[in-house]
């Protein structure tokens, strides 16, 4: 299940000032729509509070306030004589009210309220540099009598990366990023300029395409609106987040990242069964090397490089004997693999190749992997407010 439960609605509303000026500040409303409790905290101003289900926190903020926001759980505070505790995920030298960012593994949400340009922009993004622990949005909506010069966008991560996670980014209760285990240059990018994606990155981003997934990850993740927008928590029930997902993580289609599903999520789906079948592995296998964990990225860098033979399973001496029939097939499956869906064939086109009755499309797009929505090759709106319904169309299960 893909559902957020922690949100962050940004209300930027006017300070009416006893001063000749009037200067914008902000207001920060936390839902907790988890059905745990969370712990939020927030620095520089805010601190921290204990934050049951369906309760919210509210902060004021002044103008070119920046910060940071994130949820902390699994916390205990002995109240009566210490004042701290210590929480299993996020904790900030066991205190309740944080004045430092908190450690990892956690979902950070980082904000500078009006801190840029002559008009003040607002910029804000979901970061999974420090990990990953509970499901967010940050997510505004036009107030009322703005028009087109309001602000509607903002970043989501509803999957709940933390029972996907490789093995060795593991953690209590949560997802670590691959900086806070190996702090190794090329997962932190200290200092440098050229910094490249890593396959642990890649992971983070297909969870969740709208969050920083490493320090220098620039696609579709940084948010800006106009300073003094109104921001609004949007309902679970009228969010574009699918929260009625079903389906095996690394099997569904990228498409599953918005609302318009069709049936040819199914024939993703089943690209990805042909080449585990074929290669004789799971599509997603922290066993393997850092390289090697995601089979269809693999996949997509094989057909590059012409080598598509090296995933031929090395023990299965029958698919090695039929070597030019395994290669059809892998067309066959990169052929549903497209991320863009009106590309890939209909079932009964599918159904036609295994009899030998058609050949597989040979002029494939051999991208595979989507890390932004914009990759989809989705017709139509987007943002629609109604989710697909999942019962009738769900990946292997």
């Amino acid at each position: 299940m893909a559902a957020k439960c922690f949100s962050g609605a940004l209300h930027l509303l006017p300070l009416f000032l006893l001063l000749p000026v009037t200067t914008k500040g902000a207001t920060l409303s936390i839902t907790n729509q988890c059905s745990y409790t969370v712990w939020p905290a927030a620095v520089p101003v805010g601190g921290g509070v204990q934050l049951n289900p369906g309760k919210s926190w509210t902060i004021d903020m002044e103008s070119a306030t920046r910060g940071s926001v994130w949820p902390r759980t699994g916390c205990s505070f002995d109240f009566e004589s210490t004042g701290k505790g210590s929480c299993k995920t996020g904790d900030c030298g066991g205190m309740l009210t944080c004045t430092s960012k908190g450690q990892p593994p956690l979902t950070l949400a980082e904000f500078n309220f009006g801190g840029f340009g002559p008009g003040g922009t607002d910029v804000f993004d979901i970061s999974l540099v420090d990990g990953f622990n509970v499901p967010m949005d940050l997510l505004p909506v036009p107030a009322k009598g703005q028009g087109e010069q309001g602000c509607s966008k903002g970043p989501h991560c509803a999957a709940n990366i933390t029972p996907q996670c490789p093995q060795e980014l593991k953690a209590p209760g949560g997802c670590n990023n691959a900086c806070t285990v190996f702090k190794q240059d090329k997962y932190c990018c200290n200092g440098s300029s050229t910094c490249e994606p890593t396959n642990y990155s890649g992971f983070f981003k297909r969870m969740c395409p709208e969050a920083f997934s490493y320090a220098l990850d620039t696609s579709d993740t940084t948010f800006t609106c106009p300073s003094g927008t109104n921001y609004q928590l949007i309902d679970r029930d009228k969010s574009q987040v699918i929260t009625r997902m079903r389906g095996t993580p690394g099997y569904l289609a990228p498409e599953w990242l918005t609302s318009q599903i069709t049936e040819k999520a199914d024939i993703y789906s089943f690209g990805v069964v042909v080449m585990e079948m074929i290669s004789g592995r799971k599509n997603l296998d922290t066993s393997q090397s850092e390289e090697s964990i995601h089979l269809i990225t693999l996949l997509e860098e094989k057909v590059k490089s012409d080598e598509l033979a090296d995933l031929i399973e090395k023990d299965n001496t029958d698919m090695r004997a039929h070597r030019e029939e395994i290669l059809e097939m892998m067309k066959l499956a990169m052929w549903c693999l497209q991320i863009d869906s009106k590309r890939r064939p209909q079932m009964s086109e599918v159904i036609k190749v295994l009899e030998g009755d058609l050949d597989a499309e040979s002029k494939i797009e051999h991208n595979f992997v989507a890390t932004s929505q914009t990759m989809f090759g989705i017709a139509g709106n987007t943002d629609s407010s109604d989710p697909p319904q999942a019962s009738n169309l769900s990946a292997p299960r």
